[in-house]
């Protein structure tokens, strides 16, 4: 376990690395690549502290992407099913909106990025569809990704059995009756 999540963390430091430019909105990137490069070399190389930096550099990169994206500008209208989920892509801007989850799994974990067949990459940005929920009944607890800015209306409203959910630091906005 201490190896996967070793990996994990250092593919989030190579992303991070691929994009940075030197521009000067990417301080805040580069302080927290350090932070999080020192705390997981710091001696202690175990699972929580792998885990623990790619949480808090995860946070610092998804605020660095969204950056660059204007939430007006997304134009969620091409269809797709990755998995268990049904996603609404927009493929200029490069991000997604989550519409459904139809697995069986209690415990869901949003991810921050989906790619499709043709190997494209989209942000997740969002979830629910506006008008009804579509969430299965299973679900018990949801975590949801950094990246993630908005909850639309009435997302989980009939996720009755929902006990927990664990909101993004970059949450901008919730819809109407999303959790009634």
């Amino acid at each position: 376990a201490t190896v996967e999540a070793g990996e994990k963390f250092v593919k989030l430091v190579n992303e991070c690395e691929g994009s940075l430019t030197g521009g000067a909105e990417e301080a805040e990137l580069t302080a927290a690549l350090e932070e999080a490069k020192a705390l997981a070399t710091s001696g202690l190389e175990t699972e929580e502290v792998y885990d623990l930096a790619y949480e808090e550099l995860s946070v610092v990169y998804a605020r660095y992407l969204m950056a660059f994206q204007n939430p007006a500008d997304w134009n969620f209208n091409e269809p797709v099913t990755i998995g268990d989920y049904y996603f609404y892509l927009d493929k200029t801007n490069k991000v997604a909106r989550v519409n459904a989850y139809y697995g069986g799994e209690e415990e869901v974990v949003v991810p921050e990025k989906v790619m499709t067949a043709d190997g494209t990459e989209y942000l997740v940005v969002g979830v629910g569809g506006g008008r009804v929920s579509l969430w299965s009944e299973n679900v018990k607890s949801v975590k949801l990704p950094a990246t993630l800015s908005f909850i639309n209306d009435r997302t989980f409203s009939e996720c009755f059995g929902l006990k927990t959910i664990e909101l993004p630091q970059l949450l901008d906005s919730i819809g109407s009756e999303a959790f009634r």
